[in-house]
């Protein structure tokens, strides 16, 4: 018989991942004094770990589910593409953002624009980056979605497109979670 959705040792190893990650969070935060400490590690964190920490955090769902389709798309040349661009990342923020962090001693790049172009420059900048990660969040949670409902073996009208929840947009479809405007 063919499985559909996620076995029982899947479901173990995600609630283990899950439990682990808020317990390590809270048992760090315990130890932490002030903010300060907590957004920039009090300055004494490694450069060279900042720098690989602030680029896993960028890998998402679509990284991993778009990577290996383009290379069955295109070929291996894909993996000879990406590959070498890890190192070079690493090596451009490491030696060129990370050290002018380090030597103005700000918590973000916000700080760095107000003290130079002011508070309007500064404002701007953060409202283009709510912007574009609010738009990035909502591709990630389509793409994860869409991932899910193959793995949990539902059909796709449960994933959220805008205010109308499935296709023909009947109240009959819409999960009781969402939220349902007539045409």
């Amino acid at each position: 018989m063919e499985q559909t959705g996620l076995s029982w040792i899947d479901w173990t190893v995600i609630v283990v991942y899950a439990s682990a990650t808020i317990a390590l969070g809270w048992y760090y935060s315990r130890k932490q004094k002030d903010s300060r400490e907590y957004f920039i590690g009090s300055g004494s964190l490694n450069p060279l770990l900042v720098g690989v920490s602030l680029f896993a955090t960028h890998l998402s769902t679509i990284s991993y589910l778009s990577v290996p389709g383009e290379t069955i798309s295109k070929g291996p040349i894909m993996i000879l593409l990406i590959i070498p661009c890890y190192p070079v990342s690493y090596f451009i923020v490491r030696r060129y953002l990370l050290s002018v962090y380090m030597r103005h001693r700000v918590t973000s790049a916000y700080e760095l624009l107000e003290e130079r172009l002011g508070l309007g420059v500064r404002l701007l900048g953060a409202g283009m980056f709510v912007v574009v990660r609010l738009s990035w969040m909502c591709l990630l949670v389509f793409v994860a979605a869409r991932a899910m409902t193959v793995m949990l073996g539902v059909s796709e009208e449960w994933i959220p497109r805008g205010s109308s929840w499935s296709p023909d947009s009947s109240p009959s479809s819409t999960p009781p979670w969402a939220v349902w405007e007539p045409s």
